[in-house]
């Protein structure tokens, strides 16, 4: 599954588009070229919560090209990073991401595993988010190139070596 979190302009709502690319495991994705990269600001992450920093750091980059795009922090400690490496803007939100999820009970620590969620939580703080069942790579590279930066929350089978995508939980 490839979400995409998308704001054009103030005027336009917010959007969140999430794809789930289906297809083969054996079948190797084409390479995307360089210059189709999102400048988006990172965020060091705290444990097991990567889904959680990354839609933060898709916030921060809609925060970044204007300012009343709303974004937020995961932990209490991010306003704080004495080196600004866990959050890049004030939050718009008293909210923290990570007690909104666990309050919903779609993680433990941080982790999110499915689409769907990311997609609910990104409507939490404002963004409109659509979720695609039959994404293709054709729908992939339109968002890049629209400038949209992508998210890939990935699972993979827990079966040693295998590393195939799928809904495991995150074991």
């Amino acid at each position: 599954p490839m979400p995409v979190v998308a704001r054009a302009s103030r005027s336009s709502a917010i959007q969140a588009n999430f794809f789930n690319f289906g297809g083969s495991t054996k079948t190797a994705a084409p390479v995307v070229p360089a210059t189709v990269q999102a400048s988006v600001p990172l965020r060091e992450q705290v444990g097991p919560s990567c889904s959680l920093y990354a839609l933060g750091m898709i916030m921060d980059y809609w925060h970044k090209k204007d300012p009343r795009n709303p974004t937020a922090h995961i932990l209490a400690g991010d306003a704080n990073d004495k080196f600004q490496r866990r959050c890049n803007f004030d939050a718009t939100s008293d909210e923290l991401m990570m007690d909104v999820a666990m309050g919903w009970g779609i993680t433990c620590k941080g982790e999110i595993w499915f689409w769907e969620n990311m997609a609910e939580l990104a409507v939490h703080y404002g963004y409109k988010a659509s979720v695609y069942d039959a994404g293709t790579m054709a729908d992939l590279y339109a968002a890049l190139d629209a400038g949209h930066p992508v998210l890939v929350p990935y699972d993979a089978s827990p079966a040693r070596g295998e590393r195939k995508p799928g809904k495991f939980g995150g074991e």
